[in-house]
């Protein structure tokens, strides 16, 4: 079944030329993530340091782990890049 996810992050704008045709896959993977413990989407604690991992159609894959979170999230947002294209959602 296709959805239609909206292309811009402003979720109250429903006029025809911000909607896209994507799979529900491609839907999920365009959702913000839950915020866990204030660290950003793809991101979790690995004891001192910040493990970076993304889950993909077929499994989980650590992409490294980090120094900062921001460090870790910005390998997360270029492998989400790699893998869902112009669905990726790093917010």
């Amino acid at each position: 079944t296709k959805h239609s996810p909206q292309e811009s992050i402003r979720t109250l704008n429903n006029s025809w030329k911000n909607l896209r045709e994507a799979s529900s896959s491609d839907n999920k993977n365009n959702r913000p993530a839950r915020s866990k413990r204030g660290l950003p989407k793809g991101v979790s604690r690995n004891r001192r340091r910040f493990k970076a991992e993304i889950t993909t159609p077929l499994r989980k894959r650590h992409i490294g782990t980090f120094d900062t979170p921001q460090q870790a999230h910005r390998a997360y947002v270029r492998e989400a890049k790699r893998y869902f294209g112009e669905f990726a959602s790093a917010r």
